[in-house]
Formats: structure tokens, C-alpha cells, sequence
């Protein structure tokens, strides 16, 4: 096998790896999306909460 052969097979397998892996797409399910929204909305509102608690606590020691 000369050389060229294996570097035109080894472009063929990357090639038709490359297309199963943008082609066998996983639809998204109702359970997983309520999980993913639910936990960004739960995070952001926690870091605004505590954020905003150390604010007011930074703003009460300033004014003494």
C-alpha cells in the first residue's frame, strides 16, 4: 500500500466520521429542556440574590 492509498483513506474515514457526527443529531425531549432552562434561571437568580446581599451589606458599612 503506498503511501497516497493510505492518505486518501485516511481523508475518506475523517470525512464519513464528520458527516455521521453533524447528521445523528439527538432531538432534544421536554424533561432535558425544562432541566436546562430551569438550572440557568435558578443560577442566574441565586448569583443576583447573593450579589445583591453583599451590595447592600458593602453600602451599610460605607455610610458608617
Amino acid at each position: 500500500m503506498s503511501e497516497a492509498d493510505v492518505v486518501k483513506a485516511t481523508m475518506e474515514n475523517v470525512t464519513e466520521a464528520a458527516n455521521n457526527a453533524t447528521t445523528a443529531k439527538t432531538p432534544a425531549t421536554p424533561e432535558g429542556m425544562m432541566l436546562a432552562y430551569s438550572s440557568l434561571f435558578f443560577m442566574a437568580v441565586i448569583s443576583i440574590y447573593f450579589g445583591s446581599i453583599k451590595s447592600v451589606k458593602f453600602h451599610k458599612t460605607q455610610k458608617v
